[in-house]
């Protein structure tokens, strides 16, 4: 999933002319947690983030 993370921010901006035409950005108030409703921001530079993988492995 990480990987599909970077390819989205990489590509953020041309993602962001083609999901615009169907979805207004500025309109979101999902939470920052989930970024990806924040594309608007993401291809700006407003929000900076790390994307660290959250491994969780049961020992039973």
């Amino acid at each position: 999933m990480l990987n599909y993370d970077m390819l989205l921010i990489k590509n953020a901006k041309m993602m962001l002319e083609h999901i615009s035409e169907v979805y207004d950005f500025s309109l979101s108030d999902e939470p920052l947690s989930q970024w990806w409703w924040h594309l608007d921001q993401v291809a700006s530079g407003e929000i900076a983030f790390q994307l660290i993988p959250d491994i969780t492995q049961d020992f039973m």
